[in-house]
Parts: C-alpha cells; structure tokens; sequence
C-alpha cells in the first residue's frame, strides 16, 4: 500500500487507482510534509487494488459539475473510539472514487475499503475535529463536485454533574439576559476543601482550578462548562481523570433576581451512565444545598441528610461577578 498527500489531504482510491494517488509515493514523501496524517492508498501496480469491471450502479452521466452526496451512519458527534461508516454518492456514471480526510494533530487513522460500494469505515481515536471528503469521476476524467462533512470526536468523561433548576415564579424560564431569571451555581470541592475556595471549588468563578498533578500533560483537572445566570441551567462540571478521594457536590442560589423559590435536580454521570438523579427541596436566595459526597474512583455517591444552610455566608463582604 502507498500513501500520498493531496493539497493537505490524505486520501484512498477505491474501485480505480484514487487521482492524486500514484504508485511510488510511499511514507518516505511524507517525512516532511508537516504532520498531516498519513492514509493508504491503493494503486494499480499493486495486488490488492481495488478494481472493478464495471461502474458502481450510481446513475447515468457525466460527473462533471454533479454534486456528490456523502453520510455519516454514526452521525456528526461521536466518542473517541467510535469505528464511523462513511457512505458516498453521485448521480453520475462512476467509475473512480477518492475519500479524503483532515485529521486533529495527532491523528494517524487511516481508511478502510468498503467491499462492492463507495463504503469506507474509520476509526477516530484522537479527540477533535475530522473533515471527510468525497469525490466521484468518470470515464472521460469528469470530476464531481465533492461531498464534505465534519466530526466532532469527544472523549467519553470519566464524571459530570449536572444541574438544573425550575422557578415557578418565572413566566418565562428560556429567556436571556440581566436579571431575566434566577440564578443558581453548581460547586464540586476537591477533597478537604470548603465551599467558595478558590483553589479547591470550581464553580463559575473559578471554572478551571488546578487540582491533581502538575504535569499539564495529564488532564486531572475539572472544568465548569457554564455559568447560567438568567435561569433554567443547565451547568455542568466535567472531569476526565480524577485522583482518589471524595469530591463534594453543591448548589448555591447565587441571586433569585426577585423570583423566589427554584426547585435544583441534580445528576451525577459516571463514564457516560446516570448513577444518580437527585431533586432538591425549594431553594431560596442565598440558600447553599449540600447534595452529597461522590467516592472516587468508585463512582458512588452519598446524600446529605442536613442539606440546606440558609443564607450561607459568603467569605467576602460585597461579591462580584
């Protein structure tokens, strides 16, 4: 097999040798090409080419100008790992396709050839974004207008909390800005921390903390994904690696903006699963609600008998946004 880069992309023939893709250019023409993935190509030359009698049963045509049609089975967001089956056509008479990827640095997966269609799979191991192309020709060289479509590849959270709220009070729970409805807080301390530390609570003020080890190579740290200030949530705090110990969850009425009561719920996802789902007494402004404890790595959780502290001291006299 033999690999070749195309204007920045990579890209794998079926069917017919894929244009841009000519035998000869093995890995060594992509020493210095800056990074890029690398992804195998099939050429003529080889035995194992790919290379059909007759056209795929598209359509009838030249392919010039034609805009081919791509899919994603899997769909447009997917978790690390996710093997995606890329499907393309064009209503033209086919006799050569070109797939084609832009990777997230780091990235080296490659194409694989679907069996008697325009079908390829590809496994996205690197979180990140991946732009596929598809091309289709004919005969007499005509070439389609080509097919692009991205992915985002996430990785799977090992913990995220999730808060939200209802306000019976606010006639109108979706709308935006100042003072348009309640606002709530979702915390998470680090083990032996207490609530509004800057070092050990991350919540919307101190969203990203610096907990674990220092080694920026190793993402130990939580992050808070929003803070929602005009009510309804959702917030959430995500962590991918955790060290051992318990981790408090809580929920602090920051500002009932003259709304009143909001009822939280509460819910604590363990590697993609609901362990948890809790629903909150009324809260009110100032009211700190103390949900539970949250064992790592076990992935369990207690609740907190003694729940609500009514207007919680804040541990500075005029807060701030």
């Amino acid at each position: 097999m033999t690999a070749r880069r195309v204007a920045g992309w990579s890209c794998v023939g079926l069917w017919l040798v894929a244009a841009g893709c000519a035998a000869g250019d093995g890995p060594a023409a992509d020493e210095d090409a800056g990074g890029d993935a690398i992804v195998s190509a099939d050429t003529a030359d080889e035995a194992d080419t790919a290379v059909v009698d007759t056209a795929p049963p598209y359509g009838v045509g030249p392919c010039e100008g034609v805009l081919a049609e791509m899919a994603v089975a899997e769909g447009r967001e997917v978790l690390t790992g996710t093997r995606l089956h890329l499907a393309g056509r064009a209503d033209c008479e086919v006799t050569d396709v070109q797939w084609e990827v832009r990777q997230p640095p780091g990235s080296q997966a490659g194409f694989s050839r679907g069996p008697f269609e325009p079908e390829v799979t590809f496994t996205a191991e690197v979180a990140g974004t991946y732009t596929f192309r598809f091309t289709a020709r004919d005969d007499d060289g005509g070439t389609s207008v080509p097919a692009e479509t991205t992915v985002a590849v996430r990785r799977l959270e090992a913990l995220r909390v999730e808060l939200t709220w209802r306000t019976p009070n606010d006639p109108n729970e979706t709308d935006e800005g100042p003072s348009a409805g309640s606002d709530l807080d979702l915390h998470l301390l680090r083990p032996g921390a207490v609530w509004f530390d800057p070092e050990g609570d991350c919540y919307g003020r101190h969203s990203q903390p610096n907990w674990g080890s220092l080694d920026p190579t190793i993402d130990d740290d939580p992050q808070h994904l929003g803070d929602d200030v005009d009510g309804a949530g959702p917030e959430a705090i995500i962590a991918y690696e955790l060290e051992a110990g318990d981790y408090r969850v809580g929920v602090h009425v920051w500002d009932d903006h003259g709304y009143g009561p909001s009822v939280p719920t509460i819910r604590i996802v363990v590697f993609g699963e609901v362990v948890r789902e809790l629903v909150g007494e009324p809260l009110y402004d100032a009211d700190l609600w103390e949900v539970g404890t949250i064992t790592w790595p076990e992935g369990t959780m207690s609740t907190n008998d003694a729940a609500v502290i009514h207007e919680y001291p804040l541990p500075w006299a005029e807060p701030t946004r």
